[in-house]
């Protein structure tokens, strides 16, 4: 196969993966969009990197960046190459910015989440809850993380209206926390 021929090819490729770009993280399994979602992604990683330490890793064709970025949430250095820029232009939109808040809000997230529970089972209707004891408030407080606070992050960071987004904050919390706990009342204790 001779060089020009090669070179073409890589221009349609290329060609029809920029045509992709700006819809790609909206096709399944290209994001993460509900909590079954994330648990699938969770016990496949877990499943392939089962408690290693930091890795060095090469996402060769990354896209937008999508398992580039969940790699480097658990800690893991990663580059990434695709040959279509409009791939990598998506996945510089937030440069780091997902990974970063993503990580700090799991480890500082759940240990202020996790004060607040604490202070919230000082109840006794509350506190005779499984979910509140000592040993289960840190999945407790992931948990709450997950389901009131971190939707509405993602939202904004991903550019929906900042202010149509505090019109909904106080309801969404109202709704999210009310349903949070009945789901530690009435759910099951694993």
């Amino acid at each position: 196969m001779g060089g020009g021929l090669t070179d073409a090819v890589k221009q349609q490729v290329a060609a029809h993966w920029n045509r992709r770009a700006p819809g790609f993280d909206e096709d399944f399994g290209h994001s993460i969009r509900t909590a079954a979602e994330r648990a699938a992604w969770d016990r496949i990683l877990d499943l392939v990197l089962p408690g290693r330490g930091p890795l060095d890793a090469f996402d060769a064709g990354c896209g937008t960046g999508f398992l580039s970025f969940e790699l480097a949430a658990r800690g893991h250095r990663v580059t990434g190459v695709d040959f279509a820029p409009a791939m990598i232009a998506e996945a510089r939109r937030f440069p780091n910015l997902a990974t970063r808040v993503n990580r700090m809000a799991r480890e500082r997230g759940i240990e202020l989440v996790a004060e607040l529970l604490h202070e919230l089972a000082r109840s006794d209707d509350v506190r005779a809850l499984p979910a509140f004891s000592a040993e289960r408030l840190p999945i407790t407080a992931r948990r709450f993380l997950d389901l009131v606070l971190l939707p509405m992050l993602i939202r904004a960071l991903f550019g929906e209206n900042l202010r149509a987004l505090q019109a909904e904050v106080g309801s969404h919390i109202s709704h999210a926390v009310a349903f949070f706990l009945a789901g530690c009342r009435h759910g099951r204790d694993d």
